[in-house]
């Protein structure tokens, strides 16, 4: 059997074992979209607590795509010595990856500041009523901009990115039927409604190289009516496969979900299995599951049962970020982390990213 701590190839990128520190946005970019010096030392000790891969939070590729005042940019040339700076501090340990997320909010961007009108894919994408539709010139933008900024993304160190669609984001909003009622060549039907992810990985294989790992977030469901459903994702996700995909993390939700949201409070259970399961059972792809993973027992049998290639986590290792060397030493131990959501109050005000409770104990 595998086991949670045995190397593994996600595709292109070699790791050392199956844990995966999952996108988070740490609130932790300065005005410019630059990384704080606090977000460097988080990520230096995420990469010597044991995690093989780290995901960073979403960095935007366009300025209309960003969805907070805090978050990371890679919009621009001028962004990339920050990300250089934290791929360095992932590999100040020799043996952890660092892939940059790649985002655009799309419907959901916060764009105040920059009197822009935040688009969809369709008007009132993700409840968002007064987003209107992007138009043919909006998507080659958009498709330019994530090309751009992959390859920014190589120049600066980094050993791939991860393409987010899932939760509502842009990209997620044009693969669902129910934010994308597209009548042209960029909705309707499962491929056309997949058209802009799969040329935004050929775009950047095609400037990047065939070595350059690219990998995808994607909602097993977006658990509204109407929306994105576990076939169909696996559907695309072949797709992607033969477009040049190193691996999918299997995610969920949106900000209409509910309590089947991304960010589930004091729900322990693996949220996506059926569906990874689903996926494994059609696709050789490699899959990353996240949610819901709180326990080194449960990861172990994940992998080894091949209902994932590697198990992926957030909120455990705000907490813990030293859990995955906890679990190589005491494979017993669960993680601190509640899944209690306090952490997310700190991060949006452009705090950081800490666990409260555990503060509150140190104090």
């Amino acid at each position: 059997m595998p086991g949670l701590f045995s190397k593994v190839n996600l595709g292109r990128l070699a790791v050392r074992n199956r844990i995966v520190r999952s996108a988070t946005h740490e609130g932790m970019a300065d005005s410019a979209g630059l990384p704080r010096p606090e977000l460097l030392q988080l990520l230096t000790e995420l990469a010597h607590g044991g995690t093989g891969t780290l995901i960073s939070g979403h960095a935007f590729v366009l300025p209309e795509g960003r969805a907070s005042r805090w978050q990371l940019g890679l919009a621009e040339e001028a962004q990339l010595p920050g990300v250089r700076q934290m791929a360095a501090a992932v590999h100040s340990s020799p043996t952890a990856r660092f892939i940059l997320q790649l985002a655009h909010a799309g419907a959901r961007a916060d764009l105040p500041l920059l009197d822009l009108p935040a688009k969809g894919p369709s008007a009132g994408a993700c409840g968002v009523a007064d987003a209107p539709a992007m138009d043919e010139e909006d998507i080659a933008r958009t498709i330019a901009g994530f090309v751009s900024a992959a390859k920014r993304a190589q120049q600066a160190g980094c050993d791939g990115v991860q393409i987010h669609a899932a939760h509502g984001y842009l990209l997620s909003t044009f693969l669902s039927p129910l934010f994308n009622r597209r009548t042209d060549d960029w909705g309707g039907s499962t491929a056309k409604r997949a058209r802009i992810v799969l040329d935004i990985v050929s775009g950047i294989r095609q400037v990047a190289g065939e070595h350059f790992p690219i990998l995808m977030k994607m909602n097993a469901a977006d658990f509204v009516a109407g929306g994105l459903q576990p076939a169909e994702m696996i559907e695309i996700a072949g797709m992607l496969e033969q477009a040049g995909l190193d691996a999918v993390e299997m995610s969920g939700g949106t900000p209409l979900s509910g309590k089947q949201n991304p960010i589930r409070v004091g729900d322990d259970s693996v949220w996506y299995r059926d569906a990874a399961e689903q996926f494994k059972k059609k696709l050789a792809l490699p899959l990353i599951l996240v949610g819901g993973i709180r326990n080194a027992a449960s990861a172990e049998e994940l992998v080894n049962q091949g209902i994932c290639d590697a198990v992926a986590l957030s909120r455990p290792l705000i907490r813990q970020p030293d859990l995955p060397d906890i679990w190589r030493n005491d494979a017993a131990r669960s993680a601190d982390c509640i899944s209690c959501n306090r952490c997310m109050v700190p991060m949006r005000n452009g705090e950081g990213l800490y666990c409260p409770l555990l503060k509150k104990t140190q104090t």
